[in-house]
């Protein structure tokens, strides 16, 4: 992958999977990353892994569920004030309605 030491991304459902898969590679390119999760916990146990990997970049994990913009907002603020800016979204959570036809 090529440098991204300018990248500061924001990883909607960035705890596990392919958002987790995408943040590790962002961080091992040199970038910054926020994940996101439904819950706090999750969102702090990843980061935690992901700063303890050995990657140039670094991880901030924060609750932010994808229906609700204003925990929306407040995760974009965060990442803000950890990294200076985002400057990529990778919108890889989703929202599922599940019910039979």
């Amino acid at each position: 992958m090529k440098d991204l030491k300018h990248i500061n991304a924001y990883v909607t459902g960035g705890t596990k999977g392919i958002g987790y898969a995408v943040a590790e590679s962002i961080i091992a390119a040199g970038g910054n990353a926020v994940i996101t999760s439904r819950s706090q916990e999750a969102a702090e146990t990843a980061a935690k892994q992901l700063n303890n990997s050995g990657h140039a970049g670094k991880v901030v994990g924060v609750k932010a569920d994808v229906r609700d913009l204003s925990g929306q907002q407040a995760a974009i603020a965060a990442g803000k004030e950890a990294f200076g800016s985002i400057n990529v979204v990778v919108a890889n959570a989703g929202v599922g309605h599940f019910a039979s036809i």
